[in-house]
C-alpha cells in the first residue's frame, strides 16, 4: 500500500515507516536541524508546513475510508444476520418467515419470504449476484472479518498519524519562534 506522502528530499523525517506514513522528526537539537537547511529558519519552515499539509491531507482521505466502513459495517452485519436467519428457517422446514426491508432512509416495508436456499446480494455498482445461503455466510463473513480488521488498522492510521500532525506543529512552533527570537536581535 503506497503512501501520498513522498519520501524524496524528506529531511526531516526519520527512517521509521507506519504502513506508509513516515514519522515525523522531533527537533531537539535546533541548531543541528537547522544545519539540514544552510542555517535557514524560512527553508525550514517552509519544509515543516509543506509536511503538515500532506499529513492533514492523508487524515482527511483515512477519516473518510474509516466513516465509510463504520456505515458499511452494520449493513454486513444485518445481511449475514438474515442469511442466517433464512437457513435456520430451511433447516427447520419453516415455509415462510415474516421480515422487514428497508426501501428507503425512512421507509420500511414487511415481506413473507419462502426459504429456497438463494439469496441475491448487491455487489455495488449496480450489480446484483445469486449465492447460496452457504455461500453469501461464507462471503459476508469475510466481508465482516475484512472490515473489522480495516477499521482497526484506520483507527492504529489515525492515531498515529495525529502524533505526527503535533510534532510536526511543535516543529513548526520551534522553528517559528526561533525565527522571530533571531529577528528581533538583527539591526
Amino acid at each position: 500500500r503506497s503512501s501520498p506522502l513522498s519520501r524524496t528530499n524528506s529531511v526531516t523525517m526519520t527512517e521509521q515507516v507506519h504502513r506508509g506514513i513516515p514519522e515525523a522528526e522531533f527537533i531537539e537539537d535546533v541548531e543541528s536541524f537547522l544545519k539540514k537547511y544552510d542555517g535557514n529558519c524560512e527553508s525550514a519552515m517552509k519544509k515543516q508546513n509543506e509536511l503538515y499539509g500532506k499529513y492533514k491531507f492523508l487524515e482527511n482521505s483515512l477519516i473518510g475510508q474509516k466513516a465509510n466502513l463504520v456505515n458499511k459495517l452494520p449493513e454486513i452485519k444485518k445481511t449475514l444476520a438474515l442469511v442466517t436467519r433464512l437457513t435456520q428457517a430451511q433447516d427447520e422446514g419453516e415455509k415462510t418467515i415474516q421480515t422487514t426491508y428497508q426501501l428507503s432512509d425512512n421507509c420500511f416495508a414487511k415481506a413473507e419470504v419462502t426459504p429456497n436456499n438463494v439469496v441475491y446480494l448487491w455487489l455495488g455498482a449496480n450489480i446484483m449476484v445469486e449465492y447460496s445461503y452457504e455461500e453469501a455466510r461464507e462471503l459476508l463473513s469475510t466481508q465482516e472479518q475484512n472490515c473489522e480488521k480495516t477499521l482497526a488498522e484506520l483507527t492504529e492510521d489515525c492515531l498515529f498519524l495525529k502524533d505526527q500532525i503535533t510534532t510536526t506543529e511543535v516543529s513548526i512552533l520551534i522553528i517559528d519562534h526561533l525565527f522571530h527570537f533571531a529577528s528581533s536581535y538583527l539591526p
